[in-house]
């Protein structure tokens, strides 16, 4: 009777070991999700449109940005730069803003170059080309007198990007790379149920060969 008592508790514990196992397989062999960069999803004005007022320039990101990495610098149809305030971001770390100082523009194609630095430490950029037409500024006449070629935009230099200061400024929504850790995580749990199973088995099979009953 002890020896089929104890018998069924080896036969709980082994298919509780087993259940534990494959559920371990489950949750640390599935693929883990990768951390995702961010990437321009919107702008205003819309890259490739016609309007007829712009004042300010806006951009929409996927994901966080870092504030102190971020750049925009607005040029006209012959490459040169006009001036933009400091850009901002907002609360939720996903739209940045700048002024146009000679706001509004006037008639003429635009475009924005951008640089950010996604939470996690992921350099972006780009360029959002537009045109204005209709505005109530003229289009300037390219005279000698108004050329300016030492204009400079008013942007920060293009920083290098800090994978571990971004890092620190991280959200909720921050989540480092710990696949490894994971993995290996995973492996010492299958490692360490297999080895129990092992030696329960064992016992079992010691305690049924000295049992005189069997």
């Amino acid at each position: 009777m002890a020896y089929f008592f104890s018998r069924s508790r080896a036969v709980a514990i082994l298919l509780t070991l087993g259940v534990l196992t494959g559920s371990a397989l489950l949750t640390f062999g599935a693929p883990l999700p990768a951390i995702a960069h961010t990437e321009l999803i919107s702008s205003n004005p819309e890259a490739g449109s016609t309007t007829t007022d712009v004042s300010d320039i806006a951009l929409t990101f996927g994901e966080e940005v870092v504030p102190d990495y971020t750049t925009l610098t607005l040029t006209d149809a012959s490459g040169t730069p006009l001036d933009l305030s400091a850009p901002t971001v907002d609360a939720t770390h996903t739209i940045v803003s700048a002024h146009v100082v000679s706001a509004p523009l006037a008639d003429g194609t635009y475009s924005v170059a951008y640089y950010v630095v996604s939470i996690d430490g992921h350099p972006v950029e780009g360029n959002v080309g537009f045109s204005v037409s209709g505005s109530p500024i003229p289009a300037p006449t390219e005279t000698p007198s108004s050329a300016t070629p030492n204009a400079e935009p008013l942007v920060t230099e293009t920083p290098v990007p800090i994978v571990g200061e971004a890092r620190l400024f991280s959200s909720s929504s921050a989540t480092p790379d710990m696949t490894w850790v994971w993995v290996g995580t995973g492996v010492a749990a299958v490692v360490v149920l297999g080895a129990v199973s092992a030696v329960l088995l064992i016992a079992l099979r010691r305690q049924r060969d000295n049992d005189p009953t069997t």
